[in-house]
């Protein structure tokens, strides 16, 4: 008998893998998580006003970033319209909670939405933490190669979401970049909003915040409550963002792709994009936003709902889900191995150029699937 043809898995079948009913929208989760984001939010924000010492301030600054990142995960799901019934509800939370961590909810509608998702590991398309090629970096100039190093390094991949997707895609996009985020929304008016939040950080530190004590008689308090209060927790909240996002997309086993004909949704959001268990209440706290598989492939499930669909999709197609456990084993294999791309080969290099991981082929990347007849 003759084989019959094979094809990979367009989204109606990947979704098909899920439970239905996930994208039901729940004011009684959606609020209830953003309340409880923000009222954690609100009291570290009131122990760094009231922190008096350096040792304090730079603690709780910790807390108080995370608890901006948890409020940015909020936003994420607003701005894709989920978080609870009504596109007017979401967005006025995803412009509330946004603020935190100055981001402009029409920008990031158009630089994640559109493109993260539009293009998901597509060199060209896809804006976030794409890898060089070998052919790239030798290239680059010594400073350039310094600071990719630095990029991706556990500490530094903080800066490297700060400066190459909030500074260019978030805050200040030029030339197309600004025509097609403003097409996204009233950017403008956004981008307003998040200096007016800064202005009001920037007014509560030095209205309320208390003197610290070690820096009297050396830094002045204004500067001391602006590094302090303002920028220590914003320099948290970055490598929070930039930590989860870098490790949604890249691991030994994640694939990314060089030209469009190489691209497919079942190799990008399946192959390309990473899940990352913790135990369950770390989960929890982090919003199930390890669970990026079922993300990416039906945006429109609400993250309170997001652990039932990746159950789904991990049953259907594991074994070509890249998978982070929280171990350190783990994380210091992706940090060495993942730092230049061959995409020609799929191989993940070191910066010296030495191999990490295997040769892989388009054609071998997932068993073959039958075609419904």
């Amino acid at each position: 008998m003759a084989q019959q043809p094979t094809v990979e898995p367009g989204l109606a079948k990947l979704r098909a893998t899920m439970p239905a009913g996930l994208r039901e929208r729940s004011w009684f989760w959606g609020l209830g998580i953003t309340a409880l984001a923000l009222l954690f939010y609100g009291l570290t924000l009131f122990w760094v006003l009231r922190s008096s010492t350096i040792q304090e301030i730079l603690f709780i600054g910790v807390l108080n970033g995370f608890a901006a990142g948890l409020l940015f995960v909020v936003g994420h799901d607003a701005t894709h319209g989920i978080m609870v019934p009504g596109r007017a509800a979401n967005a006025v939370i995803g412009r509330l909670v946004f603020l935190p961590s100055f981001h402009p909810y029409a920008a990031w509608v158009h630089s994640h939405n559109i493109m993260h998702h539009g293009y998901t590991n597509l060199r060209g398309g896809d804006p976030t933490f794409v890898p060089f090629s070998p052919s790239e970096w030798v290239k680059l100039p010594v400073w350039r190669r310094a600071l990719e190093r630095f990029y991706r390094s556990p500490l530094g991949v903080g800066w490297f979401y700060t400066a190459t997707v909030w500074w260019p895609w978030e805050i200040w996009p030029t030339g197309e970049r600004l025509r097609q985020t403003t097409k996204a929304g009233p950017y403008q008016a956004d981008r307003g909003l998040v200096v007016l939040g800064a202005v009001l950080m920037i007014w509560l530190q030095l209205r309320f915040g208390a003197p610290v004590g070690a820096w009297n008689g050396g830094i002045s308090l204004p500067l001391s409550r602006l590094l302090l209060g303002i920028a220590w927790p914003f320099a948290t909240v970055m490598w929070f963002i930039g930590v989860v996002t870098y490790q949604q997309h890249t691991h030994p086993r994640s694939f990314w792709f060089g030209s469009r004909e190489d691209w497919t949704i079942f190799r990008s959001q399946i192959c390309g994009t990473v899940e990352q268990t913790w135990n369950v209440r770390v989960n929890r706290l982090l919003m199930n936003v390890g669970h990026h598989h079922a993300h990416h492939v039906d945006p429109r499930i609400p993250l309170y709902r997001l652990a039932h669909a990746q159950a789904g999709l991990r049953r259907a197609h594991g074994e070509h889900m890249p998978h982070l456990h929280a171990r350190w084993s783990e994380y210091v294999t992706l940090w060495r191995s993942c730092q230049l791309y061959d995409y020609a080969s799929h191989q993940w290099l070191s910066f010296d150029g030495k191999a990490r991981t295997e040769p892989r082929t388009l054609s071998g990347l997932i068993r073959a699937a039958r075609e419904e007849a």
